[in-house]
């Protein structure tokens, strides 16, 4: 069924420091150039102590108001959609909230996670309730400060992350706009292959404090990782376009989370997607986790490549391993 809504306003941030691959190459003991050959990254941006996850939110919050002409006190929601929160509580959104100036507005905040598809899930939960009448504007932020969780012992679970946030703000559409179709499966036998087991209740630092700081570091096995998606994404896209009773040629653009350089290449092959039929800005700013797909959306947007009535489709992977899409027409 569609849903009616519309994006009136977009907006990201990046942080100050950039850290080009150069340096993850002193950094790993590694010749010169070799990151950027291995993993196809030239550069990437860390936050700063005072970069917090909720403050870039809030930047990238600002810019999406400022984009749609209105004020913070114009939402009547804040869904936080990030892969890992600032601190379990209270929410990363209800932080943003009060960055924005907002704290005493009453205006709900609540944070969705499903790791790097957290925006798609969040605008697809979104999309129901403004559809349903529950609220009538959202907004969806995506904030990632992936930095602080490397393991440098790995090389392929460090060197393509970034940091950035980005943020939409959707309402009940007027013009057409609408969500066509949204799918999302999950394998959770694959549970292991991307993980970062500190920070829940699952870890204590009493017990082993050793144990814990190393698990505080995101764990990647990224063959693993990309050959599942890989092997599910065919079947997956031909569901979701079922679901959309489209094909995939009638699709003006893909937005797809900026895994790796090496999935977006796959996935252009697999799916003969022309350079002008997919946004790739990985390249400049590497994998940001839930806040990739809407800097990717963000970027196709202020450059012009998205005109109303395009069919655009956001797609992803995430840890679980789970795929996730949403097939809108802007």
């Amino acid at each position: 069924m569609k849903r009616p809504i519309q994006i009136i306003g977009s907006g990201a941030y990046t942080p100050q420091k950039c850290v080009i691959s150069g340096e993850i190459d002193r950094r790993l003991e590694k010749p010169d150039g070799w990151t950027e050959r291995t993993f196809g990254i030239s550069q990437r941006f860390y936050a700063s102590p005072s970069e917090t996850t909720s403050q870039m939110g809030c930047f990238a919050a600002q810019s999406a108001l400022d984009n749609a002409g209105i004020l913070g006190s114009d939402l009547d929601c804040i869904m936080a959609a990030c892969g890992v929160m600032e601190q379990p509580i209270p929410s990363t959104a209800v932080l943003i909230q009060n960055k924005l100036g907002l704290g005493e507005s009453g205006i709900a905040a609540f944070d969705i996670n499903s790791t790097c598809l957290s925006f798609i899930t969040a605008l697809d939960l979104a999309a129901d309730a403004i559809t349903l009448g529950r609220y009538e504007k959202v907004l969806v932020v995506s904030s990632e400060i992936a930095s602080c969780g490397l393991d440098w012992n790995n090389p392929e679970a460090a060197a393509i992350f970034g940091d950035g946030a980005a943020a939409i703000i959707v309402e009940k559409s007027t013009n057409g706009s609408s969500i066509i179709a949204s799918h999302m499966e999950t394998y959770g036998v694959l549970q292991d292959v991307c993980r970062l087991e500190s920070g829940g209740t699952r870890m204590r630092p009493e017990d082993d404090i050793d144990d814990f700081l190393d698990r505080a570091k995101f764990k990647m096995d990224g063959r693993s990782a990309l050959s599942a998606s890989l092997s599910h994404m065919p079947k997956f896209i031909d569901r979701l376009m079922a679901k959309a009773q489209l094909a995939i040629d009638e699709i003006d653009l893909v937005v797809p989370h900026q895994a790796s350089g090496m999935s977006l290449t796959m996935m252009q092959r697999r799916f003969e997607l022309s350079d002008s039929r997919i946004v790739n800005n990985f390249v400049d700013i590497g994998n940001q986790i839930a806040a990739s797909i809407p800097n990717a959306l963000d970027t196709a947007l202020k450059a012009g490549r998205i005109k109303r009535g395009d069919k655009i489709m956001l797609v992803g992977t995430s840890a679980g391993i789970s795929l996730g899409a949403i097939i809108l027409e802007y």
